[in-house]
């Protein structure tokens, strides 16, 4: 009888299994068995904090990373939100990345009114995958009006 095994639960294989001759072990590989190019992005959320508005600018990074084993390409980074506060600051023109290359891409946050501030930035590239869909990183900031 063949038992699949998920690399990382030896332990389970060793307390269960491993006194019977009934069972082989078929390891699955966690990495990603993709074929062309494929994209991977962390953190998927951002996390601003609160600044007080027009006054406080807040930069921090996601970094996107080529999984696949073909050059990935990245399109366009762009930030919907409804109001200006978050800025992409990382240039991505003809940003090409080969498997198991990755590059910090810079948000930065300032708030233009006092309140809860959500945006995402939508990283669009060759990636596997449905083409109408893109890659999203949540951003969450809130602004104050300082006394």
């Amino acid at each position: 009888m063949m038992i699949p095994l998920v690399v990382g639960c030896e332990d389970l294989w060793d307390d269960k299994f491993s006194q019977s001759s009934d069972y082989e072990v078929s390891a699955i590989s966690q990495e990603n068995d993709a074929y062309g190019p494929v994209i991977s992005v962390n953190p998927t959320v951002l996390s601003f904090g609160t600044l007080a508005v027009e006054e406080e600018v807040h930069e921090t990074f996601f970094t996107v990373m080529s999984v696949g084993d073909k050059a990935l390409e990245v399109e366009s980074i762009r930030i919907e939100a409804t109001d200006p506060s978050f800025t992409i600051l990382s240039d991505i023109d003809g940003l090409d990345l080969d498997p198991g290359e990755s590059v910090e891409i810079g948000v930065s946050f300032s708030p233009m009114t006092a309140g809860d501030h959500v945006g995402h930035a939508i990283v669009n590239s060759n990636a596997v995958g449905d083409e109408e869909e893109a890659v999203q990183v949540e951003l969450l900031g809130s602004g104050y009006v300082p006394l």
